[in-house]
């Protein structure tokens, strides 16, 4: 359904894929054969794919459909992933990028409008959705 793909610390690539049974991961080995096999990782089944590393070079990833927004982040830079967080109600579309600060933000859309989350640095690390003014297509 969607694909996505984002770089290590240590330079090796991670690819993330959806289809009907949820998110599936693949990444670069240091040996032959070069990538590892595709593994289920659970999310969202048909999901839209956003990734971007965090400010310590954690991979990030968001995932939405039309039920569920769900974001998924590793334990460490090149390391295993914590359990996805449910990160708001359905949508169409997802991205992300960094602030002028380095900070994650996120955006998606749902048929009531354009919303955005952020990297706050306090706890919780996240803002909850708040809608982008203006008209247009978009996750509450």
């Amino acid at each position: 359904h969607d694909l996505a793909i984002a770089t290590n610390q240590d330079g090796r690539l991670e690819v993330f894929a959806s289809n009907p049974t949820g998110i599936h991961h693949r990444h670069n080995t240091t040996q032959t054969p070069y990538w590892s096999a595709w593994q289920p990782i659970g999310g969202p089944a048909n999901a839209k794919l956003a990734t971007e590393k965090s400010t310590d070079h954690r991979i990030e990833l968001f995932a939405i459909n039309t039920n569920t927004a769900q974001h998924l982040v590793q334990k460490e830079p090149n390391g295993t992933w914590w359990p996805w967080e449910n990160f708001g109600g359905g949508g169409t579309d997802i991205t992300t990028g960094h602030n002028a600060d380095g900070r994650l933000e996120t955006i998606a859309t749902n048929p009531t409008g354009t919303y955005h989350r952020y990297h706050t640095n306090t706890n919780p690390p996240w803002s909850n959705w708040q809608p982008l003014n203006g008209n247009g297509p978009g996750v509450n």
